[in-house]
């Protein structure tokens, strides 16, 4: 059974763990992938609220489109960008978060 104690890994109750945090935090590998996070979540916000208002403005004054295929538009969109926000983190930040948490946890040792 576990405990919460179980779920706190790192507790900070020296001087010494605070300062750890800290300087990893400020840490070059920690800013990239605080970049790469955001500018991902930049583009894909854009991209996603783009396509989002293109789709509303045709089905609402082009009376030619089908509105079956915009409500299609806004299901499968969300769908389509979970999928690349997988791929992306999988692929770009996974891996950089993995060499920074065993980074962090040798320097603990």
């Amino acid at each position: 059974m576990s405990t919460d104690k179980d779920l706190e890994p790192y507790p900070l109750t020296r001087a010494e763990d605070t300062n750890r945090y800290v300087a990893l935090q400020r840490s070059p590998a920690f800013a990239r992938l605080r970049f790469r996070s955001r500018r991902y979540l930049a583009w894909s916000t854009t991209l996603y609220l783009g396509t989002f208002t293109i789709t509303v403005v045709l089905a609402q004054w082009m009376p030619g489109v089908p509105r079956l295929m915009c409500a299609l538009g806004l299901i499968v969109l969300p769908v389509l960008v979970a999928v690349l926000h997988l791929v992306y983190t999988r692929r770009r930040l996974d891996p950089l978060a993995d060499r920074i948490r065993a980074e962090f946890e040798s320097s603990r040792r």
